[in-house]
């Protein structure tokens, strides 16, 4: 026997039977003892050699058929705890020696009825254990229940380690007690060495004293009141390699092992406010662009109405110059309506091209000779205190519209010098080649690429923010009534996104401003549509032409100008009148339609001129810019309102495109 197992010198009673003594044990135990406590005094009461406690391995669900599969997670070998092997079977093997030979008793432990493991004991000299099973059973049920705890506290640690957001337990004194594996990505430091530091550690140096106080209040409070919740926004954490990084924060009051603790859930929220930036920059691209579209829609009604009384007037004006009885007091009258009729036009063009409803006429152009033109064009009219510069680098042709280019750069000029105060200061242009990277691609709204840089600076007063945000929007001034429409950088923008290209802003307050202007070279440019140069027209015609408009005041001033070319014309008001013309057998050489008519559009009594023999040349005319006919040869565009001798040169260019010259009509 071994000697614990006899009784202690001096002792002159007989100890009670091991059953007794262990029912009695079982019964005085303290609740919340560990599965090692109990071990030991099992194997005090049982005077055991070896106890153990294993979990079934396996399909838990029963008790399972044949000998129980075992891992142990605790042991006693002789008092002292002990490795042993995975499993354990009825025939002995896999116990350790000495013990191979022992005699053990196994109980199952149960939890809602279902076998999860064994505790069981052995002796060495294989001595049946003089114990009663039931007794051992209700010990059984104990040690299932703790490890059923275990089983939850092991899950719950696996939970705070992989849960996505950093999570801090810290005591009543603010010391960090536990972090997880995401706080230590979250802050920069390892969970070891957060776990030495304290909460404030982890707030910002000028935030730590308020902090502080917060958290005291918080720890004061009744249990009550205590909440899990996100705090006010605004909050920043202090990572170990110094850069503030936002978050959010939720709290909630808790204890360990009976001390009074706080968990943190913290969140870095950097990502997130990236992307509500984003979302809101988005927004205000739709917005805009919603903006444009109902602009456009407004403007495109306006200006097929507006166009057709400017051309009344144009026409009875040129009409009206040429009259041979005229005086020097009615001339100089006559030309002020023309002039006041041209930027009548150029207004409306303006606007429309603000919409995006005015399709830009591209050519390979040199920008080099373009902005040279504008700043000898602009010198005459910028105050001599203010130095023009221009430097620049060979830049390859570029796919664009001269005219647009040329009222682009005029518009930046005149902002860049109106900027500057008392007129004296200095406006630089630069042209160069430069690469947009995928960065800044995405930030602009372009694609990657090769592209024409031209960048207007001056030393100006520079732009206030809230004034930047605002520059390209349509009727926008800072300037005084009468000084500025707020069209100017609107159809700047307009003007350069119809290109592909992009315009942005550089400027401080005090420091000037830079307007960089993008444009694309090589693949992107080379999809931009390619107009071929005007041709060269005759100053008078002998074409019999089919006039076809419904505002009878457009269709007479018309007729006029066309008969002062030497053309004969057929006029109607209908389309339904037109259409009887071309199946007739009258031959006309051309047909001169406006495209927005009641019954039937230009567009579609072009498609029936086109299916005469031979095709019938068509010049469109359009009020609101917004035909494309370019795809169709024998189809050219005219907008109103439009001079004497654009409609000479629509009417030329037509011809020749339908198979004709045009030239052997000239007298």
């Amino acid at each position: 026997m071994s000697p614990h197992r006899a009784n202690s010198p001096g002792s002159h009673l007989p100890l009670p039977d091991p059953r007794e003594r262990l029912l009695q044990w079982v019964m005085r135990s303290p609740r919340r003892a560990s599965i090692e406590e109990i071990l030991v005094g099992l194997a005090e009461i049982t005077e055991a050699d070896a106890v153990f406690v294993g979990v079934l391995v396996g399909s838990p669900g029963g008790e399972p058929a044949g000998a129980p599969r075992l891992r142990f997670v605790h042991a006693l070998l002789g008092r002292q705890p002990a490795q042993w092997p995975d499993t354990i079977v009825r025939d002995q093997d896999a116990w350790p020696a000495p013990f191979a030979a022992a005699v053990h008793t196994v109980v199952p432990l149960l939890r809602c009825d279902v076998w999860v493991g064994a505790l069981g004991l052995g002796y060495a000299d294989g001595t049946v254990a003089r114990v009663d099973e039931d007794v051992l059973a209700l010990l059984g049920e104990r040690v299932a229940a703790i490890l059923e705890r275990e089983r939850s506290e092991h899950e719950i640690a696996a939970l705070f380690d992989l849960a996505p957001d950093a999570l801090l337990v810290a005591d009543a004194r603010g010391r960090i007690v536990r972090a997880n594996r995401s706080a230590a990505q979250t802050f920069g430091r390892t969970v070891d060495e957060l776990v030495t530091l304290g909460i404030e550690d982890l707030v910002p140096t000028d935030a730590r004293d308020r902090h502080a106080g917060l958290r005291a209040a918080f720890a004061t409070q009744d249990r009550g009141s205590r909440f899990m919740g996100v705090h006010r926004p605004g909050l920043w954490a202090l990572r170990g390699d110094g850069r503030q990084v936002p978050v959010e924060v939720a709290l909630g009051a808790t204890q360990i092992e009976g001390q009074p603790c706080v968990i943190a859930s913290v969140r870095d929220v950097t990502e997130r406010l990236r992307a509500q930036e984003e979302r809101a920059r988005l927004d205000d691209v739709v917005r805009h662009a919603q903006k444009m579209e109902s602009l456009g829609t407004l403007a495109g009604g306006v200006a097929h109405d507006f166009n057709n009384l400017l051309t009344i007037v144009q026409t009875h004006v040129e009409l009206a110059l040429h009259w041979p009885a005229r005086d020097a007091v009615l001339h100089e009258h006559l030309e002020a309506i023309a002039t006041a009729t041209k930027r009548g036009r150029g207004l409306t063009r303006q606007l429309l091209q603000v919409c995006r409803r005015s399709p830009p006429s591209r050519v390979w152009t040199q920008m080099e000779e373009v902005i040279r033109e504008v700043l000898t064009l602009m010198r005459a009219t910028i105050p001599s205190g203010i130095e023009l510069r221009f430097t620049h680098t060979d830049v390859p042709p570029v796919l664009v519209d001269p005219t647009q280019l040329h009222q682009v750069l005029v518009n930046l000029l005149t902002n860049a010098w109106q900027s500057i105060p008392r007129s004296l200061g200095e406006v630089a242009v630069t042209l160069e080649p430069t690469v947009v990277d995928e960065t800044r691609a995405a930030r602009l709204g372009i694609q990657p690429g090769t592209y024409a840089q031209i960048t207007v600076r001056d030393t100006g007063v520079g732009i206030p923010e809230e004034v930047r945000s605002r520059i390209f929007e349509p009727f926008f001034t800072t300037k005084a009534p009468g000084h500025g429409s707020g069209l100017g950088l609107a159809v700047s923008h307009s003007v350069i996104t119809q290109h592909e290209g992009a315009i942005e802003v550089e400027s401080r307050l005090g420091d000037g401003a830079a307007f960089i202007v993008l444009l694309p070279l090589g693949s992107a440019a080379a999809r931009a549509e390619k107009v071929s140069a005007e041709l060269p027209s005759p100053r008078r015609l002998t074409l019999r032409v089919l006039l076809v408009d419904d505002e009878p005041h457009v269709v007479r001033g018309t007729t006029w100008v066309l008969e002062s070319l030497g053309c004969t014309v057929v006029a109607c008001t209908t389309a339904a009148a037109a259409i009887a013309h071309l199946r007739s057998s009258e031959s006309f050489d051309a047909l001169l339609t406006d495209q927005h008519m009641p019954e039937m559009s230009g567009d579609e009594l072009a498609l029936i001129a086109a299916s005469t023999t031979p095709p019938l040349p068509v010049v469109l005319m359009s009020g609101n810019h917004t035909v494309d006919t370019t795809s169709r040869a024998t189809v050219v565009r005219l907008d109103k309102p439009f001079t004497a001798d654009e409609l000479r040169d629509a009417l030329v260019r037509a011809c020749q495109r339908g198979g004709g010259t045009g030239d052997e009509r000239e007298r």
